[in-house]
């Protein structure tokens, strides 16, 4: 099999692309691509923490 290796360079701090991915309202804007309304629930982002990653029914991982 034949690997596949894809690199982007974005030019933007950690921070703000942390932002953009995982502020709630961010999340659920970039997400509804793959279904609208999907949301996750965590308690925290620190190593270690569980998140779910949950569709409008709460169904998910």
């Amino acid at each position: 099999m034949k690997n596949l290796i894809f690199k982007i360079r974005i030019n933007a701090s950690a921070g703000k692309v942390w932002k953009h991915l995982w502020e709630l309202e961010n999340y659920t804007k970039w997400n509804s691509v793959f279904g609208e309304g999907n949301y996750y629930k965590t308690d925290s982002f620190e190593q270690g923490s569980k998140i779910h990653l949950l569709t409008p029914n709460g169904e998910g991982m």
